[in-house]
């Protein structure tokens, strides 16, 4: 049970590094959750509306942030792989990537991000279909650094220790295939304006598995009850601690003090 508790202290201290919303007009939708699903968000889209994809780095270390929509890589177009190029984001602060790279360097150019109704999507429209539609996901990995060792010491690897690529490939490939569960509602790819970039070297500290995953599904209010989210307030639960419930801080009136008033007042 400790290693348990252990991962998921991480795991909660990881998300609290790295957050992403989504933007329109300049503010971020609400947000809904599941209960069962602590680590998705929810959104209601606007349709025909652009949207934004704010990254927040709130750890002391750049990171990469490889952005997917629709389960394809916002800067290639192609499925959404963690093996993807993606954008720097510098230690304490955010990132907003507006929409699909169209071209990169000085001359570069980004197609906007909008809500796109079923049959519109970038996705669809280069005959991909929309199994994955109504999803935006952001793959963090940390920077490589160099810490140096107090004595030059490798101990050996005992077999157990290796990372036995054969295994991690059968396994993927025995995961049974499920039906989709794309929604009602896909990116598309909307106006073309110029976005210039520049190209940097970014040494990632695990090139295969970033250190977060962050997404966020959107769609109608009705995908979204589909998808299990549920928009009226859960009832009221019964308070364990009754009697530990405080008035709100303040000096108590004296019972005499409306006397008085009328005293004076007569």
């Amino acid at each position: 049970m400790f290693h348990v508790r252990e991962k998921l202290e991480m795991k909660h201290e990881k998300m609290a590094l790295y957050r992403f919303d989504l933007l329109v007009d300049g503010v971020p939708l609400k947000e809904y959750r599941r209960p069962d699903l602590e680590d998705a968000v929810f959104v209601q889209r606007v349709l025909n509306k652009d949207f934004v994809l704010r990254i927040w780095n709130d750890s002391g270390m750049d990171i990469e942030a490889v952005p997917s929509v629709d389960g394809r890589l916002t800067m290639t177009g192609e499925p959404g792989d963690y093996l993807g190029r993606g954008w720097l984001v510098r230690a304490y602060s955010h990132f907003d990537v507006e929409g699909w790279l169209v071209a990169s360097g000085k001359e570069g150019q980004i197609s906007r991000f909008y809500f796109a109704p079923p049959g519109e999507s970038y996705s669809e429209r280069m005959g991909n279909g929309a199994d994955h539609s109504g999803v935006a996901a952001i793959a963090i990995f940390r920077k490589e650094f160099y810490r140096p060792m107090r004595e030059p010491y490798h101990p050996p690897l005992r077999p157990c220790d290796r990372f036995d690529v054969d295994s991690l490939t059968r396994e993927i490939t025995a995961v049974p295939t499920r039906e989709s569960y794309g929604g009602d509602t896909g990116a598309g790819f909307g106006d073309i304006v110029a976005r210039p970039s520049q190209e940097v070297e970014f040494k990632r500290a695990d090139p295969n598995r970033p250190d977060a995953v962050l997404k966020i599904y959107f769609g109608s209010r009705k995908q979204l009850r589909a998808w299990g989210v549920r928009f009226e307030p859960y009832p009221a639960l019964p308070e364990p601690f009754p009697g530990n419930v405080r008035e709100p801080v303040g000096c108590p009136i004296p019972p005499d003090m409306e006397l008085r008033r009328r005293t004076r007042g007569g």
